[in-house]
């Protein structure tokens, strides 16, 4: 039988199913942006409304989640992979939100948007800090070619927009095995400040298992 919004052939979601109408966030997506741009404003101003005076059950809560959930998480979120038909969907949507006037003064109040010793990822201004004279273009295609030209993130297997990672984020420590070849998003979500201590860990890992 096929579901009447995302046109699948033995949906687990179909739409007698009421609870779970769709199948996947681009199933949603199809039904609500594109085949009906005016509902979905309206559907998002009335959960926007609805959610203005709510208060999350984990706001300000400190040590809900055990390590080991929280390892996990971040285990399954470094796996993910996107195809380049949900990128290019996802970045249409984004478009069409920071369109929106209050969406987009909301989202640059956000700590994400904020610089220098504001911003919550301040390090003392180690980013300004100079790399040490070996990490030059020679170095960094070596450890590319070391590591195929490949994201060493596991299941990441991305070939595009490659840099090279310092594991230990010391810029002076250019030695081989301190480097590791990461594409764009991953290197990225190293740079979160409470995560580096579980990413030097993670990396240092990876690079042993062939070192």
């Amino acid at each position: 039988m096929e579901n009447r919004i995302c046109k699948k052939e033995n949906c687990n979601n179909l739409v007698q199913n009421i609870k779970n109408k769709y199948c996947s966030k681009e199933c949603y997506l199809i039904d609500r942006s594109e085949n009906n741009p005016t509902k979905s404003k309206e559907i998002r101003d009335k959960i926007s409304n609805s959610n203005k005076n709510r208060i999350p059950w984990n706001k300000g809560k400190k040590g809900i989640y055990s390590e080991e959930t929280i390892n996990k998480i971040k285990e399954a979120r470094a796996k993910q992979v996107f195809s380049e038909d949900s990128i290019i969907k996802k970045s249409e949507f984004m478009k069409e939100q920071w369109a929106d006037k209050d969406f987009r003064e909301k989202r640059l109040k956000k700590a994400y948007f904020k610089k220098g010793v504001e911003h919550p990822d301040w390090d003392g201004g180690k980013s300004f800090e100079p790399y040490s004279p070996e990490f030059n273009k020679e170095l960094k295609k070596f450890i590319k070619n070391r590591d195929l030209n490949i994201c060493q993130t596991p299941n990441c297997m991305n070939t595009e927009r490659l840099h090279i990672h310092h594991i230990d984020y010391d810029k002076k420590n250019s030695k081989s095995e301190n480097l590791i070849t990461l594409c764009h998003s991953c290197h990225m979500k190293t740079n979160v400040k409470k995560d580096r201590e579980y990413y030097k860990n993670f990396y240092t890992e990876i690079l042993n298992l062939y070192l």
